[in-house]
């Protein structure tokens, strides 16, 4: 959908079951589980288009709100598997822990990232990325999902977190639901509020589940630092479109190597943003 949910009549898709759509702010979240909207819905898969590490928090109607959404939404109560992309931990924690989804069996949680890249004290950074941690964490140790039998997860913070995870309990106690989890750096442009356009930054990844499962459901990639994580095609079930931007130069070996990797499956559409100069083609 390009646009948003607050300019559109109220849903009310009674009969659909299975539904993969694209929201512009994380607060649209909550009409997609207001009574009656998505009533028989059991598949759902949402990217938010425009999470709050974009959008200045002065912009009304954008930011997904606890105590509106706990009194208007409860639906979900028929969802069994649910995959949210490209949206804040925080966000994450209110939606997950405001809605009740007893039949839950897989949640698919990917490139969830930090509510802020702008904090600049390393400190304060550490400690409100392992604060939200254990507030995820608590979530999971609860009787929320007593259904749930499958969370896959990637986690995206700013690197300068790295040591405090390493030496905190979650990375050495490995609890549920950090039991399983491996981590790796990877490249992001990231929206500047007081800038024009965008800046590189480089990000620690959390992930709990195969590397080729998580790159199924990415959709953007940067440069080919994660070609070093993956080696062999990313093949999907579904036709996906896909945005690779690389802005450093690469020899032609390098890049053929990256776009079998991330093309030769399922594509729809790729998107290629080669130095400044964008390219597309479609399947």
């Amino acid at each position: 959908m390009t646009e948003g949910l607050h300019n559109m009549q109220p849903l009310s898709l009674s009969n659909t079951v299975q539904l993969t759509l694209s929201i512009q702010h994380p607060s649209e979240l909550r009409l997609l589980f207001e009574h009656n909207a998505l009533p028989a819905i059991e598949y759902l898969n949402i990217t938010i288009e425009n999470p709050q590490t974009t959008v200045p928090c002065k912009v009304p109607n954008t930011q997904l709100c606890k105590d509106s959404l706990r009194q208007t939404a409860n639906g979900g109560t028929h969802l069994r598997v649910l995959v949210l992309r490209y949206i804040t931990l925080n966000d994450v924690i209110i939606l997950i822990g405001t809605l009740t989804m007893p039949l839950l069996e897989e949640l698919i949680l990917i490139d969830i990232q930090q509510d802020s890249f702008h904090f600049c004290n390393c400190t304060f950074l550490s400690l409100a990325a392992l604060d939200r941690l254990g507030q995820f964490q608590e979530l999971f140790n609860s009787s929320n999902f007593p259904a749930l039998k499958t969370l896959h997860f990637s986690l995206c913070f700013p690197q300068e977190i790295e040591h405090a995870w390493r030496i905190s309990s979650f990375s050495c106690n490995r609890q549920w639901p950090f039991d399983n989890i491996n981590c790796y750096i990877d490249e992001r442009h990231v929206h500047v509020l007081d800038a024009r356009g965008y800046i590189a930054k480089i990000l620690f990844v959390i992930y709990n589940c195969p590397i080729h499962l998580l790159y199924r459901y990415k959709r953007t990639f940067y440069n080919y630092g994660f070609t070093t994580h993956v080696s062999a095609p990313i093949r999907t079930i579904r036709r996906r479109w896909i945005q690779w931007t690389c802005d450093q130069k690469y020899e032609s070996e390098q890049l053929n190597k990256t776009l079998r990797i991330i093309a030769s499956g399922r594509v729809n559409e790729l998107h290629l943003t080669y130095l400044n100069e964008q390219v597309s083609r479609k399947k």
